[in-house]
Parts: C-alpha cells; structure tokens; sequence
C-alpha cells in the first residue's frame, strides 16, 4: 500500500527529529568543577595536541593518548551509544568496557589518517545508569565524540546515581575528593591506589583502600547535607556511617542483583541537617580482607560560605592576619640594620681610640728617647794646644770643656791656658821645650 503525502512527511520529520535528538558529548566537554558530567581522562598521558589536523575533527578538537593503560570514562543515561575518534596509521587494540564488563576489543589503525570514524556503538540498553570505560592496549587511540540516544521524553543523559554529576545530588554541591586535607584517615590498614595511568574509573584517579575491620575515616564539613561515593564490587566490605556521633548505619557496598561493576556510585547520602559544622565516621565493619573503599565526598555548604574562598561570607577580611607578616619582617629588617650600625659604630669607635693611644705612646716615646739621647761626640777628645812660646802638645778636655754645639751643628771650642798633664805621670813636655830640651 503506497503511503500518502501527509504520512510520508511525517516519517520524515520524526526521523529528523531523532537525528536532531541526539546528544553529542565533545571531546573537550572534560570533567571539571563547572561540568561535573563531563569526559574523565585518566592521570596525565593524554594530550589536546590538535595541530595541523583541526579542521578534520569535530568541533576542531581531540583527545589522544599513546600510553598504554590510557582510558577515558563517561557515566550516562541512554538507549544506545556511540564512539567517535581517528584510525590512525600507529593505533592499536581498543578495549570497550560497558557496566563493569568488557564488551569489544576494537582495532583503531588505518594505513593512512581516517577522521570522525565511528569506531564502536550499542543500542538497546535499559533505562538505568551505565558506565562506559574506554581503554587503549597498545599505540595510539583518541576520542573525538560520544553520540548518545536519550530515552524517550529526556533531553539529557544525566545519570541518577553514577558519578559526581548524578541528578541525585543537587546543583550547587561541592566535591571533596579522597585526597583531600578534610578527610582523614585512621588504621594501618589505608592505602591509596590507582594512582598511576588506566585509573579513570576512579574520580581524579585516586582511590583510598583498606581490609583491616575497624580502620576508619573521617570527614569535616560544614554544610546542610551530605554525599558518599565509593565502587560497587562484588566481594566489597559493608561499612558502618556515623554523623555528629550519632546512631551508625549499616552500608551495602556491592552491586545488586544481575547488576555489574560500578564505580563512583552514590553509597549513602544524609540531608536536612543544620547549617553547621559536621562530622561523618565510616567504618570497615566486613571480614578481614575484604575491601571498603572511598572514592569522594559531596557536601551541600552553608549558605553563608562563599564558594570562591570556602570562608562565612559575612567574615571580615583577615587584614590583621596579613599585615601581621609585613610588620614582623619590616621590624626583623630595622632590628638587624640598627645591630649591624651599631656594631660598626662600636669598631670604628674603638679602633679609632685605639689608634689615638698608640699615636700617644709614640709620641711619648720619641720623647724620651730624646731627652736621653747622647751625641756621639761626647767622648773625651783630645786638642792641640800649643803654648805660648813652646812647642805643641795634646790634652784632653772633656765635652763640657771644649765648648757646646750651636744650632748650624758647629761645634765651638775653648781654649784653655792650662798645661796638660802628660800621660803616665811624665815631666810635662811643655816645660822641656821651656828649658830648651829636646
């Protein structure tokens, strides 16, 4: 039977109204504090590196990884999915992971560069949460897209329970993750783990572990609710949650019944609470060797805490508590100019008394050396003195006697009219020459 005009446009339509329907997911839509649904990649080896070859990608982005072990993971709602990236001449093997089991393993190399391929997609899946873990076994692979078909009357594929972006927790809550400062840790049992590459099923990558009973940890928080995400593994360890020292419950941490594998699943939740500060204990309460596990915390804050700083709203600005490091280094520099002035007033103050004490004694020596000094004439010396009228003859004088030294360094003689005395007790030879002897 042929199909009338009217019936034909309206087949028309609605398949144009499910190729509109579909929801795409870039690969640049990643996780962050402003899309808490986004793509999550795992640890560092994956790049944005799109140079060259942008125009041939989808919204001109890419997401590759060479490492083996890379993975990226979404957390959606939906019929059907499907994996957008590049064949590339270095890919390789491509494991495909959906709920907690690996569905495919695909090949992602061409001979030559081939973009935006559908490399991988299912259909027919139910209407609860689902988990799809992308991982590279060898060479090179990326994500260009995710297209995902809504479940009937959605236009969205926000999941219920699964990741940091589930509808179960309200917009405006905030993420602590297990690596934070506010969660502490206590029993020797704590390890935390998947932190290397392939640990994008854990949020950041990280996980803490324990399978010690009685380990425990412990989160601050001041808020009004409050949000536990762990995995949901078979063989998993019940824990026991606690808030403000109340009445523990009793938690489940495996999945249910014909269900698979989960991570960062929402495990337990308190609301309602006061506008206050808050504190919730978890225990590992199971068999030793069992597993409990935390991966992050959500907490709704106090109305009064500004979310860019975490502080009340009202507080005034600390100013004291920043002057404070100023004033002490400003005083600290003062303190130890004055010192190092003073140290150096005091040097030179001694050093130039010092100087003044040694000029002083020298001056006092040099005194004294000339008052004591003798003039190296001042030995007897011995004179020609002639007599009148005799022969010639040598006597000694004493310096005294002979005269004194002027200013110019002469020396002035005086002559005595004495007759000498000779040597040895002899007759005076003056008085030979006065009898006429030889």
């Amino acid at each position: 039977m042929s199909m009338g005009l009217p019936s034909l446009a309206l087949t028309l339509l609605l398949c144009a109204f499910g190729v509109l329907a579909q929801i795409q997911i870039d690969d640049a839509y990643a996780y962050s504090n402003q899309s808490l649904d986004g793509v999550q990649y795992s640890w560092k080896e994956w790049n944005d590196n799109n140079q060259g070859f942008a125009a041939n990608r989808f919204r001109k982005t890419y997401h590759n990884a060479e490492l083996p072990g890379a993975r990226f993971t979404y957390f959606f709602q939906g019929s059907g999915i499907k994996y957008y990236g590049d064949r590339d001449p270095k890919g390789g093997p491509i494991n495909i992971t959906l709920d907690g089991a690996l569905v495919a393993t695909i090949l992602g190399n061409a001979t030559e560069f081939q973009f935006q391929q559908l490399l991988w997609s299912t259909s027919g899946l139910d209407s609860s949460d689902h988990q799809l873990v992308v991982t590279g076994v060898s060479g090179t692979f990326g994500l260009d897209w995710l297209e995902i078909t809504p479940l009937d009357g959605r236009t969205d594929a926000r999941t219920a329970q699964l990741g940091p972006g589930a509808s179960g927790v309200p917009a405006g809550a905030w993420v602590v993750d297990d690596t934070d400062g506010g969660v502490t840790y206590s029993g020797s049992g704590w390890q935390q783990g998947n932190d290397g590459p392939g640990s994008a099923a854990y949020l950041k990558s990280t996980v803490h572990r324990t399978t010690n009973p009685g380990d425990s940890v412990t989160f601050n928080f001041t808020g009004t609710a409050v949000w536990f995400f762990t995995d949901s593994t078979n063989g998993n360890a019940p824990v026991s949650i606690s808030v403000d020292g109340g009445i523990d419950e009793t938690v489940q941490t495996v999945p249910s019944s014909g269900s698979g594998a989960r991570s960062q699943k929402l495990t337990w939740s308190k609301t309602g609470l006061s506008d206050s500060r808050h504190l919730v204990v978890i225990k590992h309460v199971g068999n030793a060797g069992s597993l409990a596990s935390v991966d992050f915390f959500m907490y709704m804050p106090s109305a009064n805490l500004d979310p860019s700083t975490g502080k009340p709203k009202n507080e005034p600005p600390d100013t004291n508590r920043k002057r404070t490091p100023v004033g002490a280094i400003v005083g600290a520099v003062v303190g130890v100019v004055i010192v190092f002035l003073s140290a150096l007033f005091l040097f030179v103050f001694k050093r130039s008394r010092r100087q003044k004490q040694e000029q002083e004694q020298r001056r006092m020596e040099q005194a004294r050396r000339r008052t004591s000094y003798h003039d190296p004439e001042s030995f007897v010396k011995e004179v020609w003195n002639p007599a009148p009228g005799a022969g010639s003859g040598h006597v000694s004088l004493p310096r005294g006697a002979q005269g004194y030294r002027s200013s110019d360094g002469l020396l002035v003689e005086q002559r005595l009219n004495m007759a000498p005395t000779p040597v040895g007790g002899g007759p005076s030879r003056t008085r030979d020459l006065d009898e006429g002897r030889v």
